[in-house]
């Protein structure tokens, strides 16, 4: 009897299975190229509209509110309806909303552009790492988690480069044409080369779901199977304690998720701003920010290959503690170029290797049948902590409160997330003692 977890959990990856996960990368690079867009374009906006910095952190923070609403929409969605029907729909959805933002006429309209190219942006990201992580084997499984997020770096690298040659107070909207364009782009590229997820398939069996997925594994250049295995009982499941376990993780990997993105999207946002009120070029502050990607670039490479050979769980809290100190450090230097675009590198690097490590965390702990859509929910409630990040920053910079009070606030929350994972360590530690005994 096969079993969608052991299909192919001990045996090398086919290249098919390779091109999939590459291809969930690519999808997570329009996230990148459009979530930084509002970003480099942020300089921009604020001249046109003549808004203050409260306003405009406001602004910066729809797209992330949309987000907290479509990772818990579409999570649920892809556990029912399929991961590969999600992921085209928010691919749609985002490059529509990109569209349309180049040609928004106002504050208001923009921000509800925003809003909703967020939901698409938010079941993206949550669906692609799932899809990603199922189809690998277990020796590469979190490496390949660590490989779709490459995309956002990847991703904001384009999308940067381009606004370092383009963006300018008066044309923010060229950042905006060209992620629409590449993004339209690649479209039917998705449509014929990411197929649906055959542990989806196995354990969610919906009509015709052995058919289905003797097609989706000739296509990775595996055996077909005979019949399908036989669904768990929802008794066997998720019974009594159990259930009640998930419930209780649920929320305290949500709790964690929440103050992780506080810190992990101030700089992300932020910085431009900040260093083009330093009184550099608007072009030298997306420069920063594209640097800062060649860190998150370079974090996952690293994080990806540890994470094959230590336990996440072990990695994560150290890194959490050098990511609040990097994001506090960007305060405190001197404002040149050079020393803010390497503080950038290093503080982006473990913000981003931590962030990598909390999703690896967050997979490995849920089954399939409800693994999307948990962990849509817990990026969804990890989004309002990044929606609130921007309005904190700017509410604190409008107060005229000084650049290193401002990121050592934002700096904090990371902490708070190290010390619920500590939590739960000794929580599963307590739980084995007692069990051994």
């Amino acid at each position: 009897m096969h079993q969608a977890s052991n299909l192919w959990a001990d045996r090398p990856m086919t290249g098919r299975q390779i091109m999939v996960i590459a291809m969930c990368c690519v999808l997570n690079a329009f996230d990148g190229i459009d979530i930084l867009a509002i970003s480099f374009a942020s300089p921009g906006i604020a001249a046109e509209w003549a808004i203050n910095k409260a306003e405009l952190g406001v602004v910066l923070s729809m797209e992330l509110i949309g987000m907290t609403i479509g990772s818990v929409l579409f999570g649920y969605l892809a556990d029912r309806r399929g991961r590969r029907f999600v992921v085209l729909t928010c691919l749609f959805v985002t490059t529509l909303g990109m569209w349309t933002a180049t040609q928004a006429a106002s504050v208001s309209m923009l921000s509800m552009i925003r809003f909703a190219t967020g939901l698409g942006i938010g079941g993206m990201i949550a669906t692609a790492h799932s899809t990603g992580s199922e189809f690998a084997n277990s020796k590469r499984r979190n490496f390949a988690i660590a490989c779709v997020g490459l995309g956002w770096p990847i991703g904001a690298i384009v999308g940067g480069s381009i606004a370092a040659e383009f963006v300018t107070l008066a044309n923010w909207r060229h950042v905006f044409i060209a992620g629409a364009t590449i993004s339209t782009l690649f479209i039917p590229v998705a449509w014929f080369a990411l197929p649906e997820s055959v542990s989806y398939l196995l354990e969610r069996q919906p009509r015709d779901a052995l058919n289905r997925a003797n097609k989706v594994l000739a296509f990775l250049k595996h055996d077909p199977i005979d019949r399908l295995p036989p669904i768990a009982e929802p008794s066997d499941s998720f019974a009594g304690g159990r259930k009640n376990m998930l419930y209780g993780l649920t929320a305290a990997l949500a709790t964690a998720y929440f103050f992780d993105c506080m810190t992990y999207y101030f700089l992300l946002k932020w910085s431009p701003k900040i260093v083009a009120d330093l009184g550099f070029s608007a072009s030298s502050g997306s420069s920063v920010l594209v640097w800062g990607t060649v860190g998150q670039l370079a974090a996952l490479l690293v994080t990806g290959w540890l994470a094959t050979k230590m336990n996440p769980r072990k990695l994560a809290v150290p890194v959490m503690a050098l990511t609040a100190i990097g994001v506090s450090a960007f305060g405190f230097v001197t404002p040149t170029l050079l020393t803010l675009t390497t503080v950038m590198i290093a503080a982006t690097f473990f913000n981003q290797s931590a962030n990598s490590l909390l999703i690896m965390i967050l997979i490995d702990s849920f089954p399939t049948v409800i693994r999307t859509g948990r962990l849509g929910f817990v990026m969804g409630v990890g989004r309002g902590g990044a929606a609130l990040s921007p309005i904190i920053a700017g509410a604190l910079l409008n107060l005229g409160y000084p650049l290193w009070a401002v990121t050592s606030t934002l700096a904090m929350p990371v902490l708070v997330t190290g010390a619920i994972l500590l939590a739960l360590r000794s929580r599963e530690s307590a739980m084995l003692a007692r069990s051994i005994a």
